[in-house]
């Protein structure tokens, strides 16, 4: 048992209202998590962006910890961001390495409705792609949910409509919402293909008229090895007869519109009609 003055000493770091550590320990997010469960007690779980970072779900980050409670329950604190459990939601729990315990959690697909008011409509479909990759997570359950409850019956249907279990990194799903969004068909997510005796897998395509659209993280650009099986890739793709729409991070985040009218331009050589809609405007930013 630490005394008032061991509390008060340099050696001690208070996290929360009656929460300490030692003050050699670094404090990162994990321990900061389960330092906001000790302190909101019995029932408490971590919510929202915090428990999506938990989860390894691509969100942005948070300032305080989020915390949902029963409503029983009445806790404060600075630091904190304290609300009641969601109606109709389940409490899961997540392995958390750098502390080396398992934390409650809202459940990942209700982590969705959670966030649904408080993210853009493309980092809610973001995160809602990557929840449906998660190991026992049921696409049309989970979408059933989402379409049900949340903020308001319009975004909840933009989200159902711009989700897609197959995509498989986040700038994948920012790319494929871009399109959409500007009035572009809904591209195929990671599509399979054979060229030149080989399976390959596309990011995103229109299998119909032979169009791959790929994402290139930064990975690509890393070593000789990479740039040559990138290459032989697309010659590959080309010798049967498909065109390759590259895109980088420039095309998403500084020039969308250069993207939109790339792929719009490949569309049409390939004989399909577009009409081009503003509707990505709100939601990308165009700086270049």
């Amino acid at each position: 048992m630490l005394s008032r003055s061991d509390l008060d000493s340099a050696d001690v770091r208070r996290l929360f209202r009656g929460v300490f550590v030692d003050a050699r320990v670094q404090v990162g997010h994990g321990l900061r998590c389960v330092a906001a469960v000790r302190r909101c007690g019995e029932g408490a779980r971590i919510s929202r962006l915090d428990a999506a970072l938990l989860w390894g779900l691509p969100v942005p980050w948070s300032e305080g910890v989020s915390v949902s409670i029963p409503a029983s329950r009445d806790v404060r604190g600075a630091g904190l961001v304290v609300h009641r459990h969601l109606r109709n939601s389940k409490t899961s729990s997540v392995w958390v390495p750098s502390v080396r315990l398992r934390l409650p959690t809202t459940a990942p697909v209700d982590l969705v409705r959670e966030c649904l008011p408080r993210l853009s409509l493309v980092d809610v479909v973001v995160l809602a792609d990557a929840v449906l990759r998660l190991p026992g997570v049921e696409p049309e359950s989970a979408l059933a949910s989402w379409s049900s409850r949340g903020a308001g019956p319009g975004r909840a249907r933009d989200l159902v409509r711009l989700v897609d279990a197959g995509a498989e990194s986040a700038m994948e799903s920012r790319l494929r919402v871009l399109l959409v969004l500007a009035g572009l068909p809904q591209p195929v997510a990671q599509f399979e293909v054979v060229a030149c005796g080989r399976r390959r897998r596309l990011d995103l395509a229109y299998p119909d008229l032979k169009i791959a659209i790929e994402y290139d993280g930064d990975h690509h650009y890393v070593t000789e090895a990479q740039k040559h099986a990138d290459i032989e890739r697309e010659m590959s793709l080309r010798t049967e007869g498909w065109e390759v729409i590259r895109v980088v991070s420039h095309g998403i985040y500084r020039d969308p519109a250069g993207t939109v009218r790339a792929v719009a331009a490949a569309l049409e050589r390939r004989g399909r009609s577009v009409r081009l809609s503003d509707g990505w405007r709100p939601h990308f930013r165009q700086l270049a």
